[in-house]
Order: structure tokens, then sequence, then C-alpha cells
């Protein structure tokens, strides 16, 4: 990853907003790893992806800002996840996806809260439970993500608020987890391949600046 993809010493997170896009974003129509730029003037700011050979062989001239990029990203893992929802029989409502391990602990802890009384040791058992839940539950944060399926981390992922609280460094972590390439064509979105798994399809045809 390029040192632009850092902050600095000031800054509380390691990387720059859509750092994850680094390496991630490919030219639809030749196939080539897209360059990131940057437009600065008085009356707009931002950067964007484009086709390094946009004008010397390849026809994909248009560009696509990054915005536009994790946009587009976010509607796919939502759809995907709502997707791997209905393979696994559930509804399409947003539901929270259960791993083995979160049902195990839920049980365990069930299990304990049946019997009456006060004892310490129980207790304390049903406590570091809930402490196993509460830090399963908040999956993304998890210390163990690296041990989770794409599928695991995409279905949790059911919910769009989960996607927009995520933080620049949590961004790098997990982005670069699931998604192996982006295709971008005419300022357009046109893919998105999850590791491991199909292609989606962007929808979006709006044109990108």
């Amino acid at each position: 990853m390029c040192a632009g993809a850092f902050g600095t010493k000031h800054r509380q997170e390691e990387y720059r907003p859509y750092a994850y896009q680094i390496g991630l974003v490919y030219c639809g129509e030749c196939g080539s790893r897209c360059i990131h730029k940057g437009v600065y003037t008085a009356s707009k700011q931002y950067r964007y992806y484009a086709c390094r050979h946009s004008g010397i062989g390849c026809n994909n001239s248009k560009n696509v800002k990054q915005p536009d990029i994790e946009e587009a990203l976010i509607t796919a893992l939502l759809e995907k996840s709502h997707h791997l929802s209905q393979e696994n029989n559930k509804t399409t409502d947003v539901v929270l996806f259960k791993t083995e391990r979160l049902q195990k602990l839920e049980a365990q802890l069930a299990f304990l809260e049946q019997f009456p009384g006060f004892n310490p040791g129980a207790e304390e058992l049903k406590a570091e439970l809930q402490r196993q839940i509460e830090e399963e539950t908040n999956f993304f944060q998890s210390k163990h993500l690296e041990d989770k399926t794409v599928e695991e981390i995409i279905q949790v992922g059911n919910n769009l608020g989960i996607w927009r609280s995520l933080s620049n460094n949590e961004k790098v972590q997990i982005y670069r987890r699931i998604v192996h390439r982006i295709f971008i064509r005419d300022g357009q979105i046109e893919s998105i391949i999850f590791q491991n798994t199909s292609s989606v399809t962007a929808e979006n045809h709006d044109e990108c600046a």
C-alpha cells in the first residue's frame, strides 16, 4: 500500500479516507489497475480513479470519484448479504446473523440462567459469557476477524448503518479482506468481485464526474 494511504502524526487514525481502495480498482475495458488522482481548485476538491492507459490504447476515459466507489460497494455488500440470508433459508428482513460461536455462547448463558440462587462462581462465568457474546456481536471489532469467512463477514453486515460507521482503519482491515476487485467503465462502477465469491454487477447508471 502506497504512502499516500497513511494519515499524519496528528490524525487519530492511521489511514486516510478511502485508503482501502488502493490496488482494488481496475479498468472494466482493458483490465489494468487504475490510478488515483486529485482535483484541487477553489470550487471543488476530490480524488478519483481512472484507467492508467486512457487515451493510449484504452477508450475508458471517464473517471470515478472515490465516494461513488464506496457507495456502490456498500450497496453491493447489502445485496450480497441479503442474498446469502436467502440461501440460508432466512427472510429478506434485516436480521442479525449469528455465528456458530455466538449460538454456543448464548446457549451456555441460557443454561446457567436457569438455576436460581446466587453463586459467585456461576456469576463470574455468566459475566464472562456475556462479555464474549458482546464481543462476538460487535463482529467488526472482533479480535478474531481474520478467522471469519468472507461470507460470514458480508452476511453480518446486513445493516446500512454498520458499513457507514466503520473507521478508516476498519475499512482497510475489512474491505481489503473481502473485496477482490472493483471494475469501473464509462464513469460508472461496472462490477465488484468479492474474495472467493461471484461478482456483483452494479446497477447505478448515474454518470460520475
